[in-house]
């Protein structure tokens, strides 16, 4: 099941079995400067690497429909309204109670819409990507690098040494 993480998480160090590229988030894309070939013994070019991390990118930056959310919203407000209305006739509220309390209502729903839109949002990405990754593991799989998406994703994105683990298993 895929999770969410809406606080930001510092991304964990690269290590001798695998190499960590986080994302800077006011440039809108992954840092280009951390991986170099020598990290892999040269089984992956900056080229394919930095290829994969712009499709990656280019995957993130597409847009949500803003229409269908503006509509959503809309909708809440009406459906707010009206409960606010029907509530007002037994409690004998005034107009001004009634806009206040529908306008506050609708107020809160919109948080936790646009909660949950980003949550689907990251999900739908991250399934998106993933999907990707996917077609293209198969080419790093057999020089013994593999693409991770961490759970954090897209705080940062992995790649397996695998190649290592096989060698001190070897050893």
């Amino acid at each position: 099941m895929l999770t969410t993480q809406l606080l930001v998480v510092s991304p964990p160090i690269s290590t001798d079995y695998t190499i960590v590229i986080p994302y800077e988030f006011f440039k809108g894309r992954f840092s280009k400067t951390v991986y170099t070939p020598e990290m892999t013994e040269n089984r992956a070019s900056n080229e394919e690497i930095n290829q994969v991390l712009a499709k990656v990118e280019d995957i993130l930056s597409s847009k949500p429909s803003y229409a269908k959310t503006f509509f959503s919203l809309l909708m809440i407000y009406i459906i707010a309204g009206i409960i606010a209305f029907l509530l007002q006739k037994p409690f004998n509220y005034t107009f001004q109670y009634w806009f206040e309390g529908s306008f506050f209502l609708f107020l809160g729903v919109v948080f936790f819409a646009f909660l949950f839109i980003y949550a689907n949002q990251v999900k739908k990405r991250k399934a998106e990507v993933n999907d990707y990754i996917d077609s293209i593991q198969y080419g790093f799989k057999q020089r013994g690098l593999r693409w991770h998406l961490p759970q954090q994703f897209p705080q940062w994105i992995e790649i397996f040494k695998d190649y290592r683990a096989v060698s001190n298993l070897d050893a």
